[in-house]
């Protein structure tokens, strides 16, 4: 069996997953050794995807001639270990809570590249900033009055960028727009001059900035753009008014990851769910038969190519998709036809990359003298970490099937939150089939977890290899979003965590216990 690539750090060789150069199974079977039963779920992370991930920014940053910092989003993923790379690639913290900014400290972070942000900061929280000489993003008039009592009470000067809200559609999910009008986070344009009154004279505050976050999982960059030259003009209006030391443009993070870049592998057919696969080369013969008829002698490549792309087995080939697409643009109820039973024709917006970022804002920030900072967390570390879990069984309720693994939502919560697409793969050769010999049967699942909660599935309608019990199961890009989410939920314990270097792997969280669940909860009876 031939190696596939998914990325440079993830592949499939003869069959079985590889995270760079460890075999996921032995991985796993090493773990079951160290922690029995709590072996499984667990988070595995690559150590190579994370540094091409922050190389990629500073490259496009470093070419671009700009004056800049790259800002890593904590809430992202949090692991201690993930945090001290930071560090190392020289990255600053964003935090958004009080114990955030303690442990980028911790992890050595200079206080002076930390950033506290939020939109509801505590008392508690502000001081901790302030005492340590953390930067701080002011988001409403009373979060102001709030930094300014504690330095006040501190006697003590704390710099300060300013929260705006452009009211500028990231066109993202409604959960994860931030830059809106009615967005619970920043200030309106007509509360600026206002906060800034209430900074004018006061000492024991510094304006050097301006911020903006317009959402996450952003696919476009012309928001980026739209949003700098918002910033701009109005940081050029900040500077007349007196604030001299405003250098700092804040434009946040949010750019996006591709998730579905390997949905053709897994989800070849729309109707898969409800058509066997007779059926489906029925519907596909009913479709070379209309081309034939339509385009007579011109028919050969075009028959061609549907054959070769609507294969359950076949990868996909971008090339051979463009040229599909080009020989049907004439004829848009066949293209319509195609794209209906062929996934992989339709049209996604593409992810772009950090280069086309900053060369999204290069043009109008080189014109002025402004440092740019960004904060990106998705997309330093979300394709970096994938959630290996283990088949216990497949079950049939009806007409639908699924797969039940020991990982849930209470590990992967985006698919339940968001309706999130996380690609799914085996990690290793399914042993069932229909006869010796034969090749493994694939149908279409549900792949769920064991939580009492319907919701709680980590894909759906996904084409895959009917598992053997214990077979291992792999949800790619989970590295955002989701052990920083994780919960105890039905009292689940929070699994293990994996860093993977080469061809070595160290434990980087443990399995939680009865009693880590536990510990704070007091008990008088």
């Amino acid at each position: 069996m031939k190696e596939f690539a998914f990325s440079s750090s993830l592949s499939l060789r003869n069959g079985f997953l590889f995270c760079e150069d460890v075999q996921i199974r032995e991985m796993q079977d090493s773990l079951s050794a160290m922690f029995s039963c709590h072996s499984s779920p667990c988070f595995v992370y690559s150590k190579q995807q994370i540094a091409e991930n922050v190389q990629a920014y500073r490259l496009a940053l470093d070419n671009s001639g700009l004056k800049y910092e790259i800002g890593y989003s904590m809430k992202a993923n949090y692991n201690p270990e993930v945090i001290g790379l930071m560090r190392r690639f020289g990255c600053w913290a964003i935090a958004v809570s009080g114990f955030e900014v303690t442990l980028a400290i911790q992890r050595g972070i200079c206080p002076e590249n930390i950033i506290l942000n939020g939109n509801g900061k505590q008392i508690w929280e502000i001081e901790i900033a302030v005492k340590n000489g953390c930067l701080i993003n002011v988001d409403s008039i009373f979060d102001l009055q709030n930094i300014l009592k504690v330095t006040q009470k501190l006697e003590k000067k704390v710099q300060v960028l300013i929260r705006l809200n452009p009211d500028i559609n990231a066109e993202v999910h409604p959960y994860l727009a931030t830059g809106l009008a009615k967005s619970k986070f920043g200030i309106e344009d007509g509360q600026l001059f206002e906060l800034l009154n209430m900074m004018k004279d006061n000492k024991n505050i510094e304006l050097v900035g301006l911020h903006c976050h317009l959402g996450s999982t952003i696919d476009n960059t012309h928001v980026f753009s739209e949003c700098l030259d918002v910033m701009i003009s109005l940081a050029d209006k900040v500077k007349q008014y007196g604030f001299t030391s405003l250098s700092t443009l804040n434009l946040g993070g949010g750019l996006g990851i591709n998730y579905r870049q390997h949905e053709h592998r897994t989800r070849r057919c729309d109707k898969l769910k409800e058509s066997t696969k007779k059926d489906f080369e029925s519907e596909i013969n009913q479709l070379i038969s209309k081309v034939e008829a339509t385009y007579a002698d011109k028919s050969g490549e075009i028959v061609g190519l549907i054959s070769d792309i609507s294969r359950l087995t076949s990868d996909y080939n971008e090339e051979k998709v463009k040229r599909l697409k080009t020989l049907l643009s004439d004829h848009k109820e066949i293209l319509h036809d195609a794209v209906l039973l062929i996934p992989s024709l339709k049209t996604k917006n593409r992810i772009p990359t950090p280069s086309e970022l900053i060369a999204s804002v290069k043009e109008r920030l080189s014109k002025s003298d402004y440092r740019l900072i960004l904060e990106p967390g998705r997309s330093l570390i979300g394709n970096a970490v994938t959630f290996i879990t283990k088949v216990i069984g497949v079950k049939r309720n009806g007409s639908q099937r699924y797969i039940v693994v020991d990982g849930s939502m209470t590990e992967v919560i985006r698919p339940a939150l968001y309706s999130a697409y996380h690609h799914i793969e085996l990690a290793e050769p399914s042993t069932v089939s229909s006869s010796q010999n034969a090749p493994p049967i694939v149908e279409t699942f549900d792949v769920v977890g064991p939580v009492c909660e319907c919701g709680d599935f980590l894909g759906k309608e996904r084409a895959l290899s009917v598992p053997h019990e214990g077979c291992g199961v792999a949800v790619f890009d989970t590295g955002a979003y989701c052990a920083s989410m994780a919960s105890n939920y039905n009292m689940r314990p929070r699994p293990l965590e994996v860093m993977v270097e080469g061809n070595s792997w160290k434990v980087i969280r443990t399995p939680e216990k009865l009693e880590d669940i536990l510990s704070s909860f007091v008990c008088e009876s």
